[in-house]
């Protein structure tokens, strides 16, 4: 499997294309990215979800300065000049591999290089503000290359290898713990110990361990395996059976906080009743109280059935169980904001007379788009997120668009996690 990328030249997409149809015509798997970068083409050979065996970058040649060139990666890094020699040799005679015809496939990766490089720059931005001692799990040798082509120092930052054959003894013994843990559900110390191969199996049973406070991942991988090696390795709350995710936002006109944003796609009643506690209890880790508003189309029982039924059954059983917590709905997303217009129209609420600065919504696809449009949208201020609530152990998540900053945030919201475990674990 071959990846091709190319610069800005005019006559890229020319020479992009015959290359690419010499390719498949001997056999090989080709990806065309379009515009890249040639690091970009690099990592593609080491990033996971990638790992082509071979990139080219069509870019210019150093001597002579005009001509078009084209630069051959591997995972051991750019081919040398005796490699090189070997494919012109090759490309000059009329040799041919045999194999049938290969195909040609469209594909993307700027968008996770740059990943990639906003995690390197956070890990360092991190460390120089003290917020943390960063540990990068990955191949070293390929993040050192990295941070130098990005003139970076991880002076103070670790790395660890967690694939190299000198882990292979901490592998075996988070294996060992996994399927200790595990065993009743039919987990076994051969497949636990192939699941330490894998990033976010390794760093979160790092934190279950205690080798490590916090554990912060996403951004290469699809949040449903996120969330099925959180259950599995760290487990939910013993009081609870859900997980969820809240982001903050810092605006003009205060600090909100938004639920469910990343996990339950269509919580129902038990779902829905461990969010609302969990969005109190994480506010209130803010150092600030409460004041939720249970959001639907439907307010305070116009509509009886579907979603606003359920939002409404919940909203009654959190007032009794909770008499001094302020939350009340269902109620539409206009009277949760406006409290004169509520006040006004619903006299009778537990809200009455206060702002509202928990929004929590029926379902992921009305929270998620909520939180991003308000982002889009706001000039001045912040949003961060998304927050873990829930989980027995600091396992933080990014998004796949988080900035540099936003990953540093969410690392700052880590190390505050992690210290409040600590102290309710009396360490």
């Amino acid at each position: 499997q071959v990846a091709v990328g190319r610069d800005s030249r005019l006559s890229g997409p020319t020479l992009c294309g015959w290359l690419c149809d010499a390719m498949v015509q001997q056999g090989l798997q080709v990806t065309d990215f379009g515009m890249a970068s040639t690091p970009a083409m690099f990592m593609a050979t080491v990033t996971e979800g990638y790992l082509f065996d071979g990139t080219v970058m069509i870019t210019a040649s150093h001597l002579p300065f005009n001509r078009n060139g084209f630069k051959f990666f591997t995972c051991k890094g750019g081919l040398e000049k005796e490699d090189i020699k070997k494919i012109l040799a090759y490309a000059g005679s009329d040799a041919a591999t045999g194999l049938p015809k290969g195909s040609l496939a469209e594909g993307a990766f700027m968008d996770t290089y740059a990943k990639a490089v906003s995690q390197l720059k956070a890990a360092v931005e991190a460390k120089a503000e003290g917020i943390c001692h960063p540990i990068l799990l990955g191949n070293d040798e390929r993040i050192e290359k990295l941070a130098r082509e990005l003139d970076l120092s991880l002076e103070g930052i670790e790395v660890i290898n967690l694939r190299h054959d000198r882990e292979a003894e901490r592998r075996e013994r988070y294996a060992r713990i996994l399927s200790e843990k595990r065993a009743r559900q039919g987990v076994n110390f051969q497949e636990a110990n192939d699941k330490m191969f894998e990033r976010n199996y390794f760093g979160m049973m790092m934190v279950e361990t205690g080798d490590a406070d916090a554990f912060i991942t996403g951004l290469y991988t699809k949040y449903s395996n996120t969330i099925k090696v959180a259950k599995e390795v760290i487990g939910i709350r013993p009081e609870y059976k859900h997980f969820g995710t809240m982001h903050l936002v810092n605006s003009k006109k205060g600090i909100y906080f938004i639920a469910d944003t990343l996990i339950n796609r269509h919580p129902n009643k038990e779902a829905l009743l461990d969010l609302a506690k969990l969005s109190a209890s994480t506010v209130r880790f803010f150092n600030r109280t409460p004041i939720i508003a249970m959001l639907s189309y439907s307010n305070f029982g116009t509509d009886t059935v579907g979603s606003p039924a359920i939002v409404h059954e919940v909203v009654e059983q959190m007032q009794r169980e909770y008499p001094d917590l302020a939350i009340d709905g269902e109620m539409q997303l206009n009277f949760a904001m406006d409290k004169d217009l509520r006040d006004e129209k619903y006299p009778f609420t537990r809200l009455k007379g206060l702002d509202v600065n928990t929004l929590l919504f029926p379902n992921l696809t009305s929270a998620n788009a909520s939180y991003k449009i308000v982002k889009s949208m706001v000039d001045e201020g912040e949003v961060i997120g998304p927050i873990q609530m829930g989980l027995n152990k600091p396992i933080h998540f990014t998004d796949f668009e988080s900035s540099v900053r936003d990953i540093v945030n969410i690392t700052a919201v880590a190390v505050l996690d992690a210290i409040v475990q600590e102290k309710k674990n009396g360490k």
